[in-house]
């Protein structure tokens, strides 16, 4: 039996067991890769991480389908994840490229006062910094001190020194 007969192709329908096939392959492709290309690409940190996941996620899950040619999705997924792997080292070696791919972390509070600008910039709402407050264990906005939206998107606070 050849490659097509085995995985099923990707213009005619795909048999269960074919489809079964395809789970394990990609299961075993989808392992292999977040150990090679590292967990954060699919932890969903930053913009560059997200789009990672979004797309190796719809690829692999067209192929599983039989929406896509099995051989020909793995061997772009994996071109997709190389290009990811190198613009990812490069940016942990370039601080500007970093900042272009990734982002930049942006204020939201500074000596315990709201920014506004900011807050409006990035749709941060004054309810969002208290729940990240509330979440890290501070009584409110008043025990704040700081409160940073990341580039993964989350918000960090820095408690008030007491004193």
């Amino acid at each position: 039996m050849d490659w097509q007969g085995l995985v099923g192709g990707a213009t005619k329908q795909v048999l269960w067991w074919q489809m079964g096939l395809r789970a394990v392959i990609v299961l075993i492709y989808g392992l292999a890769a977040i150990r090679l290309v590292g967990r954060r690409a699919f932890g969903r940190q930053n913009a560059l991480d997200i789009v990672v996941a979004i797309v190796i996620g719809s690829s692999l899950s067209r192929t599983l389908t039989g929406n896509a040619p099995l051989a020909a999705t793995l061997a772009a997924s994996t071109i997709f994840l190389l290009v990811y792997f190198g613009l990812d080292h490069l940016a942990a070696r370039w601080p500007l490229f970093s900042k272009l791919i990734k982002g930049s972390p942006v204020s939201l509070m500074q000596g315990g006062k709201l920014q506004d600008a900011p807050m409006r910039a990035t749709a941060v709402t004054t309810g969002d910094i208290e729940e990240a407050a509330r979440s890290a264990g501070h009584a409110g906005l008043g025990a704040l001190d700081e409160a940073v939206l990341e580039r993964s998107g989350q918000i960090s606070t820095i408690a008030r020194k007491k004193g």
